[in-house]
């Protein structure tokens, strides 16, 4: 999808990832991303997932609970023409954690920087049910927000910092 312009409309509650992050993201999933199932929790525009797909992933399930968010992540993939490789779940984050059955190779979290999101997501993660053998958990924070070593038989692999911004790895043992 290279070059292709997703939809981002202003003064909503948004904060995309910014390219830099996006871009070492992928970088460092690069061997990984190839026929990957990919799962986008508060997906927002979709940008993450939509990248996934057009860097080799098989499929992405986006999870949104705002409304608004919704409809243009639906047109952001009617216009990257990836509906086909893409399921989304309207509603919350911690709620689709709670009944998920499917698995993902790779789950990328980017919860809103304020408020209790995280918390909420971490109690909600059980035992890393949604991850395949061998996935990756991925969380986009700030730098502030401290992330415990293990989560739930989940370990903390390694983490890089973007300026504010900071991917915490996490695998299962």
């Amino acid at each position: 999808m290279r070059g292709r312009k997703i939809f981002v409309p202003p003064g909503l509650m948004l904060r995309p990832t910014s390219s830099k992050v996006r871009s070492a993201l992928f970088d460092i999933l690069s061997h990984q991303i190839i026929g990957a199932s990919f799962l986008d929790l508060y997906a927002g525009t979709g940008a993450i997932g939509i990248e996934a797909i057009s860097r080799g992933a098989s499929m992405a399930c986006f999870v949104e609970q705002d409304n608004l968010h919704l409809k243009n992540l639906e047109n952001n993939l009617e216009l990257c023409r990836l509906r086909d490789k893409s399921e989304i779940i309207s509603g919350s984050a911690s709620a689709f954690l709670k009944r998920v059955k499917q698995t993902f190779d790779i789950v990328f979290i980017d919860p809103p920087y304020a408020g209790l999101e995280i918390e909420k997501i971490l109690i909600s993660l059980k035992q890393g049910d949604m991850m395949s053998p061998g996935g990756r958990l991925i969380f986009e924070h700030q730098y502030k927000q401290i992330l415990p070593k293990e989560i739930k038989g989940i370990y903390l692999e390694k983490q890089y910092r973007y300026g504010d911004t900071v991917l915490s790895f996490y695998g299962k043992s």
